[in-house]
Formats: C-alpha cells, structure tokens, sequence
C-alpha cells in the first residue's frame, strides 16, 4: 500500500474514532442530565371537594394549556416524533390504564406541575412548569382536584426518547428540554390571592406569559421554542411596536377571538389564545391594567 493510501485511511480511522469517543461522550452526559435527581421540599395541597372549585379548576385547566398538550381528556398525546430529536408524548393523567393518575398522589402531581419533576425525582421533558411555578396553592389545589376527577382513560404510551440530536440540544440548552433546570425550587408559594380585578392580580396572572413575551413584555424571539417559532408580540404601551394604540377593546378581542385591531388573525399555533379566551373578564382586565403600567419599550428592549 502507498504511504498516501495509508494516510489517508489512518486519518480516517482516527477521525472515526473521535467521533466515536465524543458520541459516547454526548450519550453519557446527556444520560446523567436525564436521569438526575432534583430534590423538591414536599409541598401541602389540600384538594377542595366543592363544585365551584371543581369547575374552576376545570377552566384553569384549559386556560393554562394542560388540555392543549395532555389532551381534552387528559389520557395524554403525541406531543413529538422526531426520531433524530425527540420522540415524546404527554402522559395520561388520568386513573386510566397507562395513566400516571393510578399512582401520582396530590404531591406528586403538583411536584410535576409547579416544578417539572417526577414522582422519582427526575426532570420531566418539555414541561414547562417554569410558567405554573408561581400559582398559588389555591389555583395548584383547584387544578389538581379537576385533574383527579376526570374519567379514567385505558392510554398508554412509550418513555420518551432523546435523539442524538436531542442529546446534544439537552446539554447545550437543558432548560428548553428539561423545564426543572430553570426553576428555583426553594421559592415559597402563596396559599391565595385576591382574585378582584387589580393591577396585582393582573401581574400575577402576566407572570405565565412572560414564558414568551420575555419578563419586561417587549417580545421577540420565544426562549426554548422551536427554531421556527414566530416572535412573540410586544405587550408593552409601546405606540409603534407595542400595544400603546390598543383599546382594552382591542385586547379582549385578541384575547378571545384571536383577532388584531386591523383585522389580521393571530395564529393560535404560537399563540394559544383559544385557550385564553376561557379567561373571565375580571381576569382580562386586570391583565390588561398590569399591561398598561408597563415601561414603553420598542422590540429591541430600548
């Protein structure tokens, strides 16, 4: 074999073998993230048994999003199947077969809930209890009570599956695929707030939506969204690039029909505001009052 030959087939199977060495490398740390364990201080819920709560919470449920990913019957659905990436499902709540509601005492559903951590103390994937970790323990208590009285459903699904794609997304930005990593789990919650229309109660409602709106409101790119994700909207009384020229008219209509003052739809995919819409009106306005004392800020933060 000629000494060129020979190199090159050296340097190929040197290079074969880095890589080799720096897949393992991914595997084992990615695996180590996964199967870490967060330590959550228990948490008393107590979980009402009146109709108004149930009902409530029922809202709250839909309002936050638990059916848009968990399903209208909370048996659970496909959320991803991107081999390369991620192959996951939200799991069935529910006492069904399959569901993790045979097994998850009020604990651990609110555990899952507020800190994305399992009942075994592993973060969950693409839960994004970084938005729910300031509920108060009456709405956490309201939420769970709907969520454990909904009929039994026979759904199981598959553990979830990280890519190498996904493994290397899980070491580099480990929040947008393990929500625990971004939480501080030693916060205290409120038991309650007043749920009267006020700027307070508008800012704790806001605090779900600055996920994506950023924590000053001005919008932009969404933190831990898909690559193709729109740029959330400016909510700030901006008069160009916010909502400074909105009407609290015009906000309850994007709110609850998905519609700008222009005319234009909103695209619910990025925004979920069909689930939105299930906000009272005092919610609403309270939000939109927080929204309004707000720094008028353009798109670039400034």
């Amino acid at each position: 074999m000629r000494k060129p030959t020979r190199w090159i087939l050296t340097g190929v199977g040197g290079l074969a073998g880095v890589l080799l060495l720096a897949a393992a490398a991914v595997y084992l740390a990615s695996s180590r993230r996964a199967n870490q364990t967060i330590t959550v201080a228990p948490e008393s819920i107590t979980l009402p048994d009146d109709s108004l709560s149930l009902t409530n919470g029922e809202r709250l449920a839909n309002m936050y999003g638990c059916t848009e990913c968990h399903g209208r019957d909370l048996g659970g659905t496909m959320l991803v199947d991107e081999p390369v990436f991620l192959t996951l499902a939200a799991p069935n709540l529910t006492a069904g077969a399959g569901g993790v509601g045979r097994t998850y005492t009020p604990a651990d559903h609110e555990r899952a809930l507020r800190h994305g951590v399992s009942s075994t103390g592993r973060p969950l994937m693409i839960m994004p209890s970084a938005h729910y970790n300031h509920l108060s323990n009456q709405d956490v208590a309201e939420i769970l009570t709907y969520v454990t009285h909904v009929p039994p459903v026979d759904r199981a699904w598959g553990p979830p599956r990280l890519g190498p794609a996904g493994r290397m997304a899980s070491l580099m930005q480990g929040p947008a695929i393990y929500g625990a990593l971004a939480i501080d789990h030693t916060k205290t919650h409120v038991d309650r707030v007043d749920r009267a229309e006020s700027v307070a109660y508008g800012r704790y409602l806001a605090t779900a939506c600055a996920g994506c709106h950023q924590p000053d409101f001005h919008g932009g790119p969404v933190p831990a969204g898909p690559p193709d994700s729109p740029p959330a909207a400016n909510m700030t009384p901006h008069e160009t690039d916010g909502i400074g020229r909105w009407t609290l008219a015009d906000f309850e209509r994007a709110i609850r029909r998905g519609q700008r003052p222009d005319g234009s739809v909103i695209d619910s995919q990025s925004m979920p505001w069909p689930y939105l819409s299930r906000m009272t009106d005092v919610e609403l306005r309270s939000i939109w009052m927080f929204l309004r004392t707000l720094a008028p800020l353009n798109d670039d933060g400034e």
